[in-house]
This record gives C-alpha cells, structure tokens and sequence, in this order.
C-alpha cells in the first residue's frame, strides 16, 4: 500500500495531512454520509474532474474548513516534536 494511502493504524488526522498526496481525504467537517476530498496538485484536480464527469463521484454539501485546518495544524505540530 503506498505511504499516503490510509490504513487501520491511521488515524483520521493523517490523512488530511498527507501533504505528499495528490487527493486527501477524510470525515473530518463532512456532513454525515459525505466524505471531505482535498485536491492538493494538478494531477489530483484532473482525477477528481474525471470522476465527477464520468459519474463516479458526486459532489456536493458544506465543508467546514476550520476543524479540517485546525486538525492539519495539530498533526503537523505533533510530528515536528
């Protein structure tokens, strides 16, 4: 499994904070049944346009972009102790 991909011993933070990966994703301020996707290059930003236009995703609902920064910001304290 490639080192950006989430796993069972992952926890929710890391994955919003793969700041290598090309899409991030997570619940974090998702509404229920949503999940929040973070397109971080362009490669993710065709990905994530592909799939919507071929019908394989769907989009849409409020994010709350405070606790996915807030959350982010934890992380990234954490691993420079």
């Amino acid at each position: 499994m490639p080192p950006d991909l989430p796993n069972k011993k992952q926890d929710h933070e890391t994955v919003f904070a793969a700041l290598k990966a090309d899409i991030s994703a997570g619940a974090v301020g998702s509404p229920d049944g949503y999940t929040t996707l973070v397109v971080r290059t362009l490669v993710g930003q065709h990905l994530l346009e592909s799939a919507v236009a071929s019908g394989k995703l769907s989009v849409g609902g409020e994010v709350s972009l405070g606790i996915i920064e807030k959350l982010a910001t934890k992380k990234m304290a954490r691993k420079q102790e």
